[in-house]
């Protein structure tokens, strides 16, 4: 996938941000940069979005604006003092839907926190399809980015083809981190709730309460394609 393709899957707002980043390439440190009202007008984007892009900026210490003065390059892009690709820049997001509060939640936490690191994300659904999480997979394999973060669905474990592309990755040493659900047979990090611990560390402090009818209720319990409702009651 080339660098235009990738920087097309960017929000808008990230878009902007990597075409600042770009023009910053051309200019020394110290020196004024385009107005705010440019940079609508340059990228023909709402001032919302141009403001967002250069607040991130600014937030890293690449930008700086000093009243009445204007704003100026006074930071190399990179931590390491020069401008990094596209790729490196990136981190893809794979889920199954952001409609899923919790999912939704999880990604804006990643979001923020790669913004604040000076990447980019692109984000990807799959809708619990098993298809179309491996077909997302090697798609974002072939596009070189920095890393991965996958939330597997379960029914796609189970696929030789998953697998395949989870041994392609390892070879690419592709960085991936899975979300809620670790992969028997491969080494990669995982973050995830530690359910148990969480319902023991509960039912304890309600017992310790004094609480002698304890009751447990799942939401989704998966048992093949059925899902079922679970109430334990304790007395």
């Amino acid at each position: 996938m080339s660098v235009a393709s990738l920087v097309e899957m960017l929000p808008r707002y990230q878009r902007v941000r990597w075409e600042i980043e770009r023009y910053l390439g051309g200019l020394e440190i110290g020196q004024k940069i385009m107005t705010e009202h440019e940079v609508v007008a340059k990228f023909n984007v709402s001032r919302i979005t141009a403001r967002r892009a250069l607040m991130f900026l600014r937030e890293e210490g690449i930008l700086e604006s000093k009243r009445g003065r204007g704003t100026f390059y006074v930071k190399p892009i990179g931590s390491d003092g020069r401008s990094r690709s596209a790729q490196q820049k990136i981190v893809g997001i794979l889920v199954p839907s952001v409609t899923y509060v919790s999912i939704g939640k999880i990604v804006q936490g990643i979001e923020a926190e790669a913004t604040r690191r000076g990447y980019h994300i692109i984000l990807a659904h799959d809708h619990n399809e098993s298809k179309e999480q491996i077909a997302h997979l090697r798609k974002m394999m072939g596009a070189d980015i920095a890393g991965l973060l996958l939330y597997p669905d379960r029914s796609v474990t189970e696929r030789g083809e998953f697998v395949e592309v989870l041994r392609q990755i390892e070879e690419q040493k592709l960085p991936l981190v899975l979300l809620d659900r670790s992969l028997p047979g491969f080494d990669f990090p995982c973050v995830m709730n530690d359910n148990v611990r969480g319902s023991y560390m509960v039912t304890e402090h309600l017992i310790g309460s004094g609480r002698r009818r304890v009751a447990c209720h799942s939401a989704s319990l998966e048992f093949g394609n059925q899902v079922r409702m679970l109430t334990v009651v304790a007395s």
